[in-house]
């Protein structure tokens, strides 16, 4: 399956640019130089936007970018995403969902709703990249990303005491499902089904 580059990716490897750039020399059988004081100086912005066009130009660069960003995003850990998701929900306190909750200029907002809103702000960031590779034509990271979601809700319930919970207490449950049948209907590989419900039963979620 062909993997699938997008902006994104580009974005992340903007810094490795100049490997494009020097390989672009070898292949017009230029001398390979050192990199300009110019291109040095671009930020990372700037270096995604050449590379996008070199990319955009140069076929063989493209496959070499792709390459370079297969790489990168390859490797996806389940217990670093759900430890990285729990410590980021848990940095939510409770006093910042009373604030922007209860009688405010625009009429009455229950803290229990705010609590679950804020919640699935921070979640639905790491939901966007599972859906992203998929995109990307990776279904394995996909669901190894999928699962350190659900593992990460899990742990954040299970865990991390968070006074925000007690306002919303069916919000890890509600998001598990959710975001499980979510994932698998956009999967829509049975073989990918079964390989994350043996992940989950491995992590001790196979009964949430």
């Amino acid at each position: 399956m062909r993997f699938n580059i997008d902006n994104e990716v580009i974005a992340i490897i903007g810094n490795s640019y100049f490997l494009a750039e020097s390989k672009l020399i070898i292949m017009a059988g230029k001398k390979k130089t050192a990199s300009t004081p110019l291109l040095d100086s671009l930020d990372l912005s700037g270096r995604s936007t050449v590379l996008y066009n070199i990319i955009r130009e140069y076929p063989d660069i493209r496959a070499y970018a792709e390459e370079i960003a297969e790489g990168l995003l390859c490797d996806v850990d389940i217990d670093d995403i759900a430890e990285s998701l729990a410590d980021e929900l848990d940095y939510l306190k409770v006093e910042e969902v009373w604030d922007s909750s209860g009688r405010t200029r625009d009429g009455y907002v229950d803290p229990g709703e705010r609590a679950y809103e804020m919640l699935e702000e921070i979640t639905d960031e790491y939901v966007m990249e599972m859906n992203k590779y998929i995109e990307r034509g990776m279904p394995d990271q996909s669901r190894d990303y999928c699962a350190g979601i659900l593992y990460g809700l899990y742990k954040f319930e299970k865990d991390y005491h968070s006074d925000v919970l007690e306002e919303t207490p069916d919000y890890c449950h509600d998001r598990f499902s959710w975001i499980r049948k979510e994932w698998e209907k956009k999967i829509g590989d049975d073989k990918q089904v079964k390989l994350l419900a043996d992940i989950l039963e491995e992590k001790g979620m196979a009964e949430w």
